[in-house]
């Protein structure tokens, strides 16, 4: 599904130059559950970043299904999200003044979709992560896990090739960190093909690949 070949971006600062990533080469198959891991500064956010399709790569090649994504434009790039990937934040990213529906319906409203075609599809998604019976709720009306319950419904509401995960454990207790990731277990046996960043050992056990990163380089 993805290719990167000698793939490098760095950053171009006033007065030096940063690499976050050096020749990265990385294949990523349909179906992956992939972790990455490393210390911060490491390159793992700026990794995610380049595959969920948010910044380019400064050189090298990424072929998305055969397809040179780094040669898209904005809005190419930005239809390339719509369609193709899901994200799954650290800090859940919801609307607090809508309710829990309604964040999830919200990407499917932005690509011009009725609101009554939405709000179906928003039910079947609920139904998925288990909180159909709060999707009148307001945000702050839930736990923690289940407000990241509804950023994962949100995430596959376009039905998308590939979820994007930041850290999407770091705000949550164990026994719902536990619960979040088994959900992504059961979206991954599924067909879904997960890239998910994270610093925690027992969250990578999860996963069937685990990338290490160090200094920009995949050791």
């Amino acid at each position: 599904m993805i290719n990167l070949q000698k793939l490098n971006k760095t950053y171009f600062l006033k007065n030096t130059n940063v690499v976050a990533l050096n020749a990265i080469n990385l294949h990523i198959h349909e179906g992956d559950f992939i972790a990455i891991m490393g210390e911060s500064g490491s390159g793992k956010s700026t990794l995610l970043n380049i595959l969920g399709i948010l910044d380019k790569p400064t050189a090298g090649t990424f072929l998305f299904e055969d397809s040179d994504i780094s040669k898209l434009t904005e809005p190419e790039a930005a239809r390339f999200r719509r369609q193709k990937v899901g994200f799954v934040f650290q800090n859940f990213n919801l609307l607090p003044k809508l309710s829990v529906s309604n964040n999830v319906q919200m990407p499917l409203l932005l690509k011009g979709i009725s609101k009554n075609t939405a709000r179906s599809y928003a039910d079947l998604v609920l139904e998925k992560v288990g909180l159909i019976n709060r999707k009148n709720h307001k945000p702050n009306e839930l736990s923690g896990g289940q407000q990241q319950r509804v950023a994962i419904a949100r995430s596959l509401i376009n039905d998308p090739k590939i979820i994007i995960a930041d850290e999407p454990t770091g705000n949550l207790d164990s026994e719902t960190s536990k619960n979040i990731l088994e959900l992504f277990g059961q979206l991954n046996k599924e067909g879904k093909t997960i890239i998910m960043v994270t610093h925690s050992e027992t969250s990578a056990k999860y996963a069937n690949r685990v990338i290490q990163l160090k200094d920009g380089n995949i050791i």
